[in-house]
């Protein structure tokens, strides 16, 4: 019998299309609500982001009056939860689903202001039935998603782990060395593979639906 496949996502830039389709449009309406340059607001954007983010430490940076600090926050988080299905990237619901009808273990695994990270995946309906309530790790910035990933290496299982970032692979090759081969991934992620004896390498792909075809595929 065929041992059950593990499958860890990384979130934001991997499922959720954050950068542009979820924050760009929230940027231009607060850079006119405060009549601000987009430009500067973009700035402080990124300075808070290289903290862990919080609508606090944005409206801090752009020096927001702290009276208006709730409102603001409500107003701009109803946009952000009306908004973010369609913030999906396309097809990667459709590899989640095909996924979890495989029988596979499919793990969430993020980083960044716990709370804030359970806010936007629990505005996200449509993922909540693929993800057990123990499979979705939010790892401050302080902590490590390598240490999830450690956890699951298996050799009865086949981990398959997700990311946008290069970060991860160079943590886990520190880490352990039952990692097997990590190559580029769809959007621009990352795969990771523990040990397995017939040598399969992943391979580049461009689209979901290539992603889709492949897992279906690699059996």
């Amino acid at each position: 019998m065929r041992q059950q496949d593990i499958i860890l996502w990384d979130f934001d830039h991997t499922i959720l299309n954050t950068e542009q389709g979820l924050y760009g449009p929230l940027l231009d309406q607060l850079a006119k609500e405060i009549a601000r340059e987009r430009q500067f607001v973009d700035e402080m954007f990124v300075r808070a982001n290289d903290q862990t983010f919080t609508f606090s430490i944005f409206f801090e940076l752009l020096g927001i009056d702290r009276s208006l600090w709730g409102a603001l926050e409500a107003e701009l988080q109803a946009d952000l939860r009306r908004r973010m299905p369609d913030c999906l990237y396309p097809g990667v619901l459709e590899v989640i689903k095909q996924q979890h009808e495989r029988g596979s273990r499919q793990v969430l695994v993020t980083a960044g202001d716990p709370d804030y990270q359970r806010w936007k995946f629990g505005s996200l309906e449509s993922l909540q039935p693929f993800f057990a309530s123990e499979d979705r790790h939010f790892v401050p910035l302080s902590g490590s998603k390598a240490d999830v990933v450690v956890e699951h290496l298996d050799l009865r299982h086949r981990l398959t782990f997700i990311d946008d970032s290069a970060r991860w692979h160079y943590e886990l090759l520190s880490r352990t060395s039952r990692v097997r081969h990590l190559r580029a991934m769809w959007p621009d992620t990352l795969g990771v593979l523990s040990h397995r004896d017939d040598g399969y390498l992943w391979g580049v792909f461009q689209s979901a639906e290539e992603l889709k075809r492949l897992l279906a595929n690699d059996r």
